[in-house]
């Protein structure tokens, strides 16, 4: 998709292939434009900026038909409607790939999307996580809003800084 008319300092899309953003988003996911906001944390916007994909969250939609998201969006940037990857086995894989690159850890520091959540809440999958965080040793961590990388906001995102010996 392509994002046509854009108010990047509010974070709001107008228009999205030429067409009202709320009704063409809706339309692109099959489904009524009164079901958009509720479809918003399961398909949010894929930006992909040198190969990575980052995730813009929709906030609301607005009553001209316009979307207000919770990071920028840029006049004529190319986004893809994304979908949910199960979040435990991508968690378990985010693990190990951590685990590997140390000898040993010595602590955590994970920094949540709020976003991720409250989806995970509300799907009752917030056990089964916590359960794959506690292997990490000395675990600490708390809820954002999203994380700004250079100039790159991001959205539903989970970091993990840690610290150890290689």
């Amino acid at each position: 998709m392509e994002m046509t008319r854009v108010n990047t300092e509010e974070r709001i899309v107008y228009e999205i292939n030429n067409k009202r953003a709320a009704s063409e988003y809706a339309r692109l996911l099959g489904i009524s434009e009164q079901q958009l906001s509720s479809y918003f944390m399961k398909n949010p916007l894929g930006r992909t900026v040198n190969g990575q994909v980052y995730i813009a969250s929709p906030f609301q939609v607005l009553k001209d038909g316009s979307i207000q998201f919770y990071c920028q969006i840029f006049q004529h940037q190319k986004v893809e409607i994304l979908e949910p990857k199960d979040p435990i086995s991508t968690l378990q894989e985010s693990i190990a790939q951590l685990t590997s690159s140390f000898h040993t850890i010595e602590g955590v520091l994970a920094i949540n999307c709020i976003l991720r959540k409250l989806q995970f809440e509300q799907e009752q999958l917030t056990p089964a996580l916590n359960q794959q965080l506690a292997t990490l040793p000395s675990l600490a961590g708390f809820s954002s809003y999203g994380e700004q990388l250079n100039k790159t906001q991001l959205n539903q995102t989970l970091v993990m800084l840690s610290f150890g010996k290689k």
